[in-house]
């Protein structure tokens, strides 16, 4: 994990896209959000951990990008 991944502002972030986004996704695929058994805890965990490895990959890049374009900026 980079430095950034321990930042509370960025789990929070991420971790509240990936609920967000596996709520969505489990929903859509028709499950039923109110009775959670054994099983569709496992899903929904392995499917958090997925998106929320996504998910950090892109919002560290794009901070990543941005960063650089601000320290450096593009030559004339």
């Amino acid at each position: 994990m980079s430095k950034i991944e321990r930042k509370w502002w960025f789990v929070g972030l991420v971790g509240g896209m990936s609920g967000f986004f596996v709520t969505q996704l489990l929903s859509a695929a028709g499950w039923s959000m109110a009775s959670f058994d054994g099983y569709k805890w496992l899903i929904y965990g392995l499917c958090f951990l997925s998106v929320w490895r996504i998910l950090s990959f892109i919002v560290w890049f794009v901070l990543l990008c941005i960063s650089l374009s601000i320290v450096r900026p593009a030559p004339n």
